[in-house]
């Protein structure tokens, strides 16, 4: 199912509208300094391609993708931050510094654009969700949780920054699709990061804090993904009613299954 919408006096189709915002986010996040020392993080198309479709259901936006880019943005700089790693003091001291540079440097271009355009209560409510986010944050590095809430934390950390926004646009029908399934995703990155030797900034505050936790993780991740991938073929049956849902996550999903670890593999949907 291809989406079109009206932008800037133009029909985009949906990959159209994700392209943009990439090139957008990679001019505002250009620095000739800070480009020289650290690596940007990824940008995920699948929170775009969910953004988009997010602003396409809701329809009172008219500068819907210069907002996304804006989300984006400080999604780059939530994940900026976890680069930095004050316990391991392996990292160059500069290194450390200039990461934090660069997450202050990508969230004042959100400020900016979401002034621009005039979206202050979006502001408001988005920063609930930062704060959420960064709380949860803190909770999984102080590992004093129970792997029991480990999905919840993830969930929430993953996720919390668009469902802040889902709950803005009226589309809080969205948030247990947004929640499940960016745990998955998350939860299998890192996975599949640890066992090949190659530690993550987002897990690794809490495995040099706690050795344990480490094995303890790699041996329960595929519970933790059975557990999302029921949850989300759940969801996707419940959703075969609301197109608009099920057109928005079906093809991401499908997409995530077939990389899922052979203990994983099902039908589908």
């Amino acid at each position: 199912m291809e989406h079109h919408c009206f932008y800037g006096g133009r029909v985009m189709t949906l990959d159209g509208r994700i392209n943009h915002i990439k090139r957008q986010i990679n001019e505002r996040t250009q620095h000739p300094f800070l480009d020289r020392f650290i690596e940007k993080p990824d940008i995920d198309e699948d929170k775009i391609r969910i953004l988009a479709l997010m602003f396409e259901e809701n329809g009172e936006y008219g500068d819907a993708l210069q907002c996304i880019t804006a989300v984006m943005l400080m999604q780059m700089a939530l994940d900026m931050h976890d680069f930095v790693d004050n316990a391991d003091f392996s990292q160059p001291l500069r290194q450390r510094q200039l990461s934090v540079l660069a997450g202050d440097y990508y969230s004042s271009q959100y400020y900016c654009l979401l002034s621009e355009a005039g979206a202050f209560s979006m502001i408001r409510s988005l920063a609930r969700g930062i704060r959420l986010l960064n709380e949860e944050k803190v909770r999984l590095v102080q590992g004093t949780w129970q792997w029991p809430q480990f999905i919840h934390l993830i969930e929430k950390i993953e996720a919390s920054l668009i469902t802040a926004l889902a709950d803005f646009l009226h589309l809080s029908d969205w948030v247990p699709f947004i929640q499940s399934y960016f745990a998955y995703k998350r939860i299998l990155k890192e996975k599949n990061t640890w066992q090949s030797g190659r530690p993550s900034s987002f897990l690794r505050p809490l495995f040099h804090a706690d050795m344990v936790k480490k094995s303890e993780f790699l041996a329960r991740c595929d519970e933790f993904l059975l557990v999302l991938k029921e949850r989300l073929e759940a969801l996707m049956r419940q959703a075969s009613g609301n197109h608009h849902i099920f057109h928005a996550f079906d093809p991401i999903w499908k997409a995530q299954d077939e990389v899922a670890p052979n203990s994983l593999a099902g039908e589908g949907f």
